[in-house]
């Protein structure tokens, strides 16, 4: 008797080995949904740890900034403030083969995605708002803002940043230091 092309074609048995090896192959297919979950995961988390890690950095560069724009000019070239100017230089470029990247510059467009502003000039000629001055940089991983540029921010008049008024007090300060709409 010759087989017919249906009686050549497999079929899961029905027996209890069949079950078995379809419960089998469901388990594993789930054991490697659950490894890649957990894999994404943790590469997840390390991401995090690693973002945290540079946002507690940032403070650190900003004092470095603020001392050596205080430098008195009786200690320009003095090799102490020499080694402070290159550990400076040496901390950002680590940061930067780290992928972060410093935001803010005079002159640029204002983008409240990467910009703070802090302060609003109107000035009646402007078409658009720009960046008159950094008040303190921002930075950023890749797409991740690690934090926005503080910017004061000139523009047309009556338009504000953001919703805030455009002629806000100037020099207010919390309790930590902290600055806020002047």
């Amino acid at each position: 008797m010759s087989e017919t092309p249906e009686q050549t074609t497999e079929r899961p048995p029905e027996n209890g080995e069949g079950r078995c090896l379809a419960q089998l192959q469901r388990e594993r297919a789930d054991f490697l949904n659950y490894k890649h979950r957990v894999d994404r995961e943790r590469a997840d988390e390390r991401e995090r740890a690693r973002h945290d890690t540079l946002r507690e950095l940032l403070p650190i560069i900003d004092d470095l900034d603020r001392a050596l724009s205080q430098m008195p000019d009786d200690l320009r070239g003095h090799p102490w403030v020499e080694g402070v100017v290159l550990a400076h230089q040496r901390f950002l470029d680590g940061l930067r083969r780290l992928g972060v990247e410093q935001l803010g510059a005079a002159g640029e467009r204002f983008d409240p995605a990467v910009h703070e502003a802090v302060v609003y000039h109107e000035q009646p000629t402007a078409r658009e708002q720009h960046v008159q001055r950094v008040v303190r940089p921002g930075y950023r991983i890749g797409p991740q803002l690690l934090r926005p540029a503080q910017v004061v921010v000139t523009g047309p008049p009556g338009n504000g940043v953001a919703g805030r008024p455009a002629a806000a007090p100037e020099g207010r300060h919390d309790e930590n230091g902290q600055s806020h709409w002047h």
